[in-house]
């Protein structure tokens, strides 16, 4: 992986860990090698992702998050997807890992993925489980 590459993951890690301490979690930074970014509440394990959009072979502008795993090794991913601009942000979705079953996530203009858009609730229904 560049540095640049890893620079901007943690950038976005630490938007998100500035994210979750403004909403009154207990927010905790893993460290490098862990299988996921972020521990709430000392229980609900975080990945961040973040996508800048590019236009695919169909012609359609999508957002890919590389998940670089079958099965999840977090209770949920905080994806941001960016504007092209790498620095604005079009839309975050909090994404339970339960429904996802894919290497990558691909996120176009119509998306299930739309429906997690801001649900930051799901932090409190896994921690209610």
């Amino acid at each position: 992986m560049k540095e640049s590459d890893s620079e901007f993951g943690h950038f976005w890690e630490n938007e998100c860990f500035k994210t979750l301490t403004l909403k009154n979690y207990k927010a905790e930074r893993t460290w490098e090698r862990s299988p996921y970014d972020i521990l709430v509440n000392n229980k609900i394990r975080i990945d961040v992702k973040s996508a800048c959009p590019y236009f695919g072979k169909t012609g359609y502008r999508v957002h890919t998050f590389a998940l670089n795993k079958r099965i999840p090794t977090c209770d949920i991913y905080v994806l941001y997807a960016l504007y092209e601009n790498k620095k604005d942000i079009e839309r975050i979705m909090i994404v339970p890992s339960s429904i996802v079953g894919q290497i990558s996530i691909s996120v176009g203009s119509k998306s299930k993925y739309h429906q997690y858009t801001d649900r930051w609730d799901y932090i409190d229904i896994l921690q209610g489980e």
